[in-house]
């Protein structure tokens, strides 16, 4: 299974598109290896460049309803609400632990300088 994790210089990212990059693992079983690490490019070029990886599965500590719905069209599962370092929630992951908490990120509000809405 190949597993990646929005990433913010290996810890989990809170909002998906903010994140610097994407931590990208590979499990077996409940064997985790890192893979590689890809830069982010943003909110929808993220989504791209997952589904060009091949991604199974990605962790984030938030995410908006628009990227999630466009994750699952791409057959990759999303799990939110993750924190902590990126190997630990991969290995988690793997390991069957790891619950998706639903932080989507809803409604008006501002992230570090931008303006947006979802819905």
């Amino acid at each position: 299974m190949k597993i990646a994790v929005a990433s913010n210089q290996g810890i989990v990212s809170g909002h998906f598109g903010k994140s610097q990059g994407f931590d990208i693992f590979e499990s077996e079983g409940k064997d985790v290896k890192p893979l590689k690490t890809l830069t982010n490019d943003g909110h929808e070029a993220g989504i791209h460049q997952l589904v060009k990886e091949n991604v199974d599965v990605l962790i984030v500590g938030g995410m908006g309803q628009k990227a999630m719905v466009k994750l699952k069209e791409n057959n990759i599962e999303v799990i939110c609400g993750a924190e902590g370092e990126t190997f630990d929630a991969a290995r988690a992951c793997a390991e069957g632990t790891l619950e998706s908490k639903g932080s989507l990120c809803e409604g008006d509000h501002n992230h570090e300088g931008h303006d947006h809405h979802h819905g």
